[in-house]
């Protein structure tokens, strides 16, 4: 049994199956880092998610055959840019959260076809207009 683990081992090293290397779910493992992107986001870091996103879309862009996952990687980087800029304006930082903004923006430019995106480019717009406000906090509660 040992003999024909080894030899399935060394097969796939020396000839892997090329199936695999198109399919990114094996060739990339997206999960690790969305898992990572979703952990820096909930401790306050939506720089460091962005990060993580990047280095996806940076291995989506190897294959043509990744495509998709670029595209859906480019919806995740539009998510948590318009995360950070609401952080930046938090913190009393209006131009770097403009400069996540239109970044978020062109990220979402390649989803002309989902309608949530349209909810964060307005409260993009209204914060590029300057009319940005806070929200009461007891409609957020009753949204929960």
């Amino acid at each position: 049994m040992s003999l024909l683990a080894g030899f399935a081992a060394l097969q796939h090293l020396v000839l892997p199956i090329p199936t695999l290397r198109e399919k990114p779910e094996f060739a990339i493992y997206p999960p690790d880092y969305l898992a990572a992107a979703q952990i820096y986001a909930h401790d306050g870091r939506p720089d460091l998610a962005v990060g993580e996103i990047e280095r996806l879309e940076a291995r989506a862009a190897e294959r043509p055959s990744f495509a998709e996952l670029a595209r859906q990687a480019s919806l995740d980087s539009g998510n948590y840019r318009a995360f950070w800029a609401n952080q930046l304006l938090d913190q009393g930082r209006p131009d770097q959260a403009r400069r996540q903004l239109e970044r978020a923006e062109a990220a979402y430019r390649v989803h002309p076809d989902l309608s949530y995106p349209l909810s964060n480019l307005g409260f993009l717009a209204a914060l590029r207009a300057g009319t940005h406000h806070r929200p009461d906090p007891a409609v957020l509660r009753r949204m929960r």
